[in-house]
């Protein structure tokens, strides 16, 4: 008995060890610095943003939110390079806001569109379409109304470069945990190391990525000169870099259907809780 009492003692000491010193490893920053503005359709009223609905851009300097277009079922929104236009999906339309004019341009209509983005230095956007369980890069010029399909690799996620003339992507199955980068000249397809779901930086001198074959989406950043990798304490479901490349927006779930917006500043391992309690399946931006 007396054995019995000592070991439940010890355990109860260790597992309070273990739940602190996680709880160290958390540090949570309220004086961080960030730059930019995040684009976020808002759907439900559970949320920091409880009286918004719509296409909302928040101001990370001024702490300010304002709301784009009280239009709903908003998905994927995206920034041009300058941040004077965004493009996102309703349903299977696919639209592009001007803040400088506040006009809207439906650019064109198809099923299955999904992960739209603007292709840099171009005139061209990009998207994935699904048939048949088979999915198709689909580069489309908004000028001349060309389309240039690239379906020989299965493109899942994918991050363009910043001279739009490559992109780094997953294969569309679950069973691959490469990260490759079709060349658009060549069109060939090169290996680069193992990892899933790939964004690059706006400068292409960082790469965020999750673990390869992680069970809890860990995000790794990878520094591209050296290889050097940032390996986080914490699970995403999705993330996209701030506009200078040192910070990292991902996602974390915090309920059955509600997930936390939250901000963390890889290079010194501190995070930032942004919004709690909102639904952001449908995705965001931050340029």
């Amino acid at each position: 008995m007396k054995f019995n009492t000592i070991y439940t003692l010890k355990f109860m000491a260790f597992f309070l060890i273990f739940i602190l010193s996680g709880c160290l490893n958390y540090k949570e920053s309220f004086d961080m610095k960030m730059n930019g503005k995040i684009i976020i359709p808002i759907s439900n009223t559970s949320s920091k943003f409880s009286d918004l609905k719509g296409l909302v851009e928040y101001n990370l300097e001024d702490k300010k939110n304002k709301v784009v277009l009280e239009k709903t079922f908003l998905s994927y929104p995206s920034y041009n390079g300058d941040r004077s236009k965004v493009m996102f999906l309703e349903n299977n339309n696919l639209f592009e806001y001007d803040f400088n004019t506040g006009s809207i341009v439906k650019i064109l209509s198809e099923n299955n569109i999904e992960r739209p983005k603007y292709v840099p230095n171009s005139n061209c956007i990009s998207y994935i379409n699904y048939c048949k369980n088979l999915s198709s890069l689909i580069i489309y010029n908004l000028k001349t109304r060309e389309k240039i399909k690239i379906n020989n690799v299965g493109v899942g996620e994918y991050s363009w470069s910043n001279d739009g003339k490559s992109f780094v992507y997953n294969k569309d199955t679950s069973k691959d945990y490469t990260i490759y980068k079709y060349d658009l000249k060549s069109g060939v397809s090169k290996c680069l190391f193992e990892g899933r779901w790939p964004v690059y930086s706006s400068d292409n001198k960082y790469m965020a990525y999750f673990a390869p074959g992680s069970l809890y989406n860990k995000i790794i950043v990878r520094n591209i000169e050296t290889g050097e990798e940032i390996k986080s304490k914490y699970s995403g479901q999705y993330f996209r870099f701030s506009p200078e490349g040192d910070k990292l927006a991902y996602t974390k779930s915090s309920g059955k259907y509600e997930e936390d917006l939250i901000i963390w500043d890889y290079k010194v391992d501190k995070i930032y809780t942004l919004i709690r309690g909102n639904r952001f399946n449908l995705g965001f931006d931050w340029g």
